[in-house]
């Protein structure tokens, strides 16, 4: 059992060994890949055909998933689990390799995806998905700009007229009171 818990101080370390049993589901797995707390692959012991298996990662109990029945082949590898879809090859069917889409859940009938050269042993990796990076913060707020209406010039525009001509009569009262 690989540590997989990317904030863990054992991170991609071996944590501890499991035995997968019972050996008839076990002995023809090449290959899995991990989803909803367990480990899905195929089998190609199973009596003339191969299966979907589910996989304990604890206990190691291994049984086939309730789902289709694949080809006869020689081993299947590379397996790749796509939400509810599973994709396997087989190394070899009919002289080829081929590679298949499976619905987990038996919903929908086994298909071909893609065929090529006999492969000796096919497998795929896949990493744990890293976290979502935080949202971008949002740019701050423009400081507001101080906007006078026109309703608030126009009194201010009232009000220094008022001082003005306060002033103005103001002097001409004082120049009056001098010139007496």
């Amino acid at each position: 059992m690989i540590h997989i818990d990317p904030g863990g101080d054992r991170y991609l370390s071996a944590v501890r060994g499991v035995g997968v049993w019972p050996a008839l589901f076990t002995s023809g797995i090449d290959d899995f890949d991990f989803a909803g707390g367990k480990l899905y692959g195929v089998t190609n012991t199973f009596p003339f055909s191969g299966r979907v298996v589910r996989i304990d990662p604890v206990s190691g109990w291994t049984h086939p998933a309730s789902g289709p029945v694949l080809p006869l082949a020689t081993a299947y590898g590379s397996i790749v689990l796509a939400g509810e879809t599973l994709y396997g090859t087989a190394r070899r069917r009919a002289g080829r390799s081929r590679t298949l889409r499976v619905a987990r859940d038996g919903s929908e009938p086994v298909a071909g995806v893609s065929a090529g050269v006999p492969l000796s042993e096919p497998d795929s990796a896949g990493c744990p998905r890293a976290p979502a990076p935080p949202p971008p913060r949002p740019a701050p707020p423009p400081p507001p700009v101080a906007q006078v209406s026109t309703q608030e010039r126009t009194e201010e525009k009232h009000g220094w007229s008022f001082t003005v001509l306060v002033l103005i009569l103001g002097a001409g009262i004082a120049v009056r009171r001098l010139s007496r």
